[in-house]
């Protein structure tokens, strides 16, 4: 890829364009109440099934059957964010119009289900489902109006704080709202997410205008095995939080387990300023390949930690190990994305990101979490990803590395 190429593909002004004021705490906030939203909505599933005349025990299908949907519109949505761009229109009015669709189908809900309509309350499900990823991929297409990975790794940096912090709190969020009424905490949240999408167009006013696209673009390939990296982490990630996590703690916690599950998110949190100067660095990929290493060590020590204080520090290191990781890949690949193709490229992180998590839930639809085996499963996940990482390290950290791509290393 040329830099005369490169170049023309950007957007006027994109070259010397800081990411606009702003938007690192609306992307943060956002992302942040989507996570939140989607624990409510587990939370409550088997009761709204159960209101609708649908057996509670299908809701494991029903929530693989929504991480399928996501999966598809991610992709979906962030191509289409990036066609957008290239006709030069506004990405941020068709993100607000099918945010607050979301929005209303998730305030719904409770409602639906009160009707005792088993197709409906299906019918909102994936309505709502579908609807959200305009809340994702769409999101980060803006970034491809600024240049280089250090310009994003930034934005990405706090959009990652915003899902910590809410992954943190969601233990114990869900175990303060168990006994409510489902209508209020999903308003709520349907109503605060609504609100967040109320500011997308004010958002993308202060970035430089869309262009339309010209000239070579990176190959696809380049962005691809980046996304390949992620879901081989994301396995790992999610059968280590959510199936090995609470295990582990129990048996070294007893009745104080649920205070020790946010132990890995606060690692992946503190991780994240070295994280964005590590995606801002010369050889960010090689880099993130050792985190991840190290990180695949501590879960193995994890698994048969013989005490609660090696349990939480190997749970701290993992979750920083994480957010290296994924702070440098998400960077990267939107860098490699490209004026003409973020969108895409962060459709298929998010799209990874959803099949782990519709990997694990196959593993616990199946009866098999419990199996010793699975126990190593993150292990292996991460040195596969760690393996992969530093097979194709060189070469991407190189592409990273041409002028056109790291113009800007201040954001």
């Amino acid at each position: 890829m040329s830099a005369s190429a490169s170049a023309s593909a950007a957007p006027p002004g994109a070259a010397n364009a800081p990411v606009p004021r702003g938007y690192r705490t609306w992307v943060a906030l956002v992302q942040g109440l989507i996570v939140v939203g989607w624990a409510m909505y587990v939370l409550y599933l088997p009761g709204l099934l159960k209101s609708a005349g649908i057996d509670a025990r299908l809701a494991i299908a029903i929530l693989m059957l929504d991480q399928a949907i996501f999966a598809a519109c991610d992709w979906a949505a962030g191509a289409y964010a990036d066609r957008l761009t290239g006709s030069a229109r506004r990405l941020g009015p068709a993100v607000t119009a099918v945010a607050l669709v979301s929005s209303a189908a998730m305030l719904a809900l409770p409602t639906v289900a009160r009707l005792a309509s088993p197709a409906a309350l299906i019918a909102t499900i994936v309505v709502w489902t579908a609807a959200s990823s305009a809340l994702r991929a769409p999101v980060f297409a803006l970034l491809g109006r600024v240049s280089g990975i250090a310009n994003k790794s930034g934005p990405v940096g706090m959009a990652f704080v915003g899902l910590s912090i809410a992954s943190a709190l969601t233990p114990l969020v869900t175990t303060a709202l168990a006994g409510l009424d489902p209508a209020l905490p999903l308003g709520i949240g349907a109503i605060a997410l609504a609100a967040a999408a109320l500011f997308a167009t004010r958002i993308e006013s202060r970035f430089p205008a869309p262009g339309v696209a010209t000239g070579e673009a990176t190959p696809a390939s380049a962005t691809r095995w980046v996304a390949l990296v992620v879901l081989l982490a994301a396995i790992g990630m999610q059968v280590q939080t959510a199936i090995l996590s609470k295990p582990a703690y129990v048996r070294l916690a007893g009745p104080d387990a649920n205070l020790w599950l946010p132990t890995f998110w606060i690692g992946f949190a503190f991780a994240l300023p070295l994280a964005v100067r590590v995606a801002r660095g010369a050889t960010p990929l090689a880099h993130a390949s050792i985190a991840i290493l190290v990180g695949a060590a501590m879960l193995a020590v994890a698994s048969r930690a013989p005490s609660l204080a090696v349990l939480v520090a190997t749970q701290l290191v993992a979750g920083g190990a994480w957010g290296v990781l994924t702070t440098v890949l998400v960077s990267a690949a939107l860098a490699l994305g490209g004026a003409s193709g973020t969108g895409t490229a962060a459709g298929m992180v998010f799209a990874a990101l959803a099949m782990a998590a519709l990997v694990r839930l196959g593993l616990v639809a199946a009866g098999i979490a419990p199996a010793p085996i699975v126990a190593w499963l993150p292990v292996v996940a991460w040195v596969a990803a760690g393996a992969l990482l530093v097979a194709r390290a060189r070469t991407t950290d190189a592409l990273l590395a041409v002028s056109d791509v790291r113009a800007i290393r201040a954001g």
